[in-house]
Formats: structure tokens, sequence, C-alpha cells
């Protein structure tokens, strides 16, 4: 991986870490990394009580769009992330993909293509007491 990709960090405000929990469900929570070498470290908050004791998988996405929606970009990370004895969260980066919106509307499909791909899955697994509605 490219500095120049690790670079890119500081033209993010912050992040969205997504690992999962020790029930098994997702979880995300929004993040400042500060780039250090080939890593990315944040001060774990207060509020996150998940040990990060072991290397655990994690993904940290970075996205931005200006106001009139006509820039919109992303890059993900994907790695490891584990704590240390100071509170600091280390991701360790193992790859990365970038993403463009081109149009707005592509935005709003995804979005609705989204909503039926968990409608799918709510129904393969049998789950009748949600039921996901078009906006």
């Amino acid at each position: 991986m490219s500095d120049k990709v690790i670079l890119e960090v500081k033209e993010y405000s912050y992040c969205v870490l997504s690992f999962i929990d020790e029930r098994g469900y997702p979880f995300s929570i929004p993040l400042t990394f500060q780039r250090k070498g080939k890593t990315l470290v944040a001060e774990k908050p207060r509020s996150l009580i998940h040990d990060f004791a072991e290397p655990q998988r994690a993904h940290a996405i970075f996205h931005s769009v200006n106001e009139d929606f006509s820039n919109p970009r992303q890059i993900l990370f994907k790695g490891q992330i584990t704590e240390t004895k100071e509170g600091e969260l280390v991701f360790k980066i193992e790859s990365f993909s970038r993403g463009w919106v081109t149009r707005r509307d592509a935005t709003d499909e995804f979005i609705r293509d989204a909503k039926k791909r968990a409608q799918r899955y709510l129904d393969q697994k049998g789950i009748t007491w949600y039921k996901i509605t078009e906006y």
C-alpha cells in the first residue's frame, strides 16, 4: 500500500469503525484517527466498552461529500484493531478500496436496493416482526 493512500486520511474529519462485538453483532462508532506510519491511531472513547486486547478484524471507512453532493468520495480500510495499555486504538491496515458516486440517483438506488437486500435476508431467516417499507 502506498504512503499516498495513508496520507489521504488527513483529508477526512472522521471515520466510522465497524467490527463484530462479543455477542456476534455488528457495531459501528465514529472515530477520529491519526496516521502513524502504516497504522491509524485513535483515542478510545470512554463510551466504548469493547475490549480490543486481542487483535480483531475491523473496517474503517472515511467518507466525504460536498454540500451540493457534487464530489462524494470514500476510502475503506480493512485490517486488525488492537488496544494499547494507554487506551489508544491501533488499526493495522491490510487492504483498502475507494469509492466515488457519480450521481445522486446512484446513491438513492443503492439505498433502495439495500432495503430490498435486507428484507430478503429477514425473509430467509423467517423474521416477520419487521417489514422494511419504501420511503
